[in-house]
């Protein structure tokens, strides 16, 4: 995209319409976006009356368009005027209070944009940013995201067995409908500290963006979705349990465990204790 301040790719829409007509050969030019993906968006944007078409093909903002601009400041995100809507309406069919039916929206959301994603990688991503009222992550998925996620349309929970610290990567939650707008510099989320030594939106956003075979990658998913559901490990007690399912290329489990000490460091909320173990903190503010 032409700007790195837009942080949703529907508010990139309504600030190439800001103050003028156009048509949607020249928001695709604009956005670098692709023809068919962006005239999905625009057909969404104009059944929620944020966009209008006027004559020979051209959009233009709605009034509610126009206050939503003014209403939300860059780099925030509606993620409703962004949900399907078949899962829209199961969100409200669920009798949750704003911030809840929030919460789930955004963990529906991130599991749109990747396709596929772990529950610690879930909570990783969203609780931070839509705790809804929550004092802890495990509550936060328990009570509130973990059920209703798993009842939206297209959404597939992880299969019966496969809990998170079995090793499997069939330990994925996974959306089976149709992604939205794709925007390679980003993960669906805010990237929480772009001038830090780890830019990444999230965990997930952090694996798919270090140099990572897929071997390693997968080895790497499976050890944080364990990590996540011990509460902290060392890289050695990780490599016990893991290695013979992913060895990942290495010849040994001293090697493995050299190698995701290596990786952890560099995942955003990952801390290594005094003790020598890592934690993940989801919600570190």
């Amino acid at each position: 995209m032409s700007s790195n301040t837009l942080e949703e790719p529907d508010r990139a829409v309504l600030e190439a319409l800001e103050g003028r007509r156009t048509d949607a050969g020249t928001i695709e030019s604009e956005l670098d976006a692709s023809r068919e993906a962006l005239d999905e968006r625009l057909s969404r944007l104009v059944e929620n009356a944020l966009v209008e078409e006027v004559d020979d093909g051209e959009y233009e903002l709605t009034e509610n368009g126009e206050r939503l601009l003014e209403a939300t400041p860059a780099g925030d995100r509606d993620d409703r005027i962004d949900t399907p809507e078949d899962i829209e309406r199961s969100i409200e069919g669920f009798d949750l209070r704003p911030d809840e039916e929030r919460a789930v929206r955004s963990a529906f959301s991130f599991l749109r944009y990747w396709g596929d994603a772990t529950t610690a990688e879930i909570v990783d991503a969203t609780y931070g940013e839509e705790p809804a009222g929550y004092a802890t992550a495990d509550r936060w998925w328990d009570d509130c995201v973990e059920k209703r996620l798993a009842a939206l349309p297209d959404v597939d929970p992880p299969a019966d067995g496969a809990g998170e610290s079995s090793g499997s990567i069939e330990s994925r939650w996974r959306y089976t409908g149709e992604t939205g707008v794709e925007q390679p510099d980003r993960d669906g989320r805010e990237v929480r500290d772009a001038g830090g030594e780890a830019p990444f939106g999230s965990i997930r956003h952090a694996f798919e963006e270090l140099d990572l075979t897929d071997a390693e990658r997968t080895a790497a998913r499976v050890a944080f979705a364990t990590l996540s559901a011990r509460g902290g490990a060392t890289a050695e007690e990780l490599a016990d349990a893991l290695y013979d399912e992913h060895p990942a290329g290495y010849d040994s489990t001293d090697e493995w465990s050299s190698w995701l000490d290596a990786t952890f460091a560099e995942l955003p909320d990952v801390d290594r204790r005094e003790d020598g173990s890592w934690a993940h903190d989801p919600d570190p503010q």
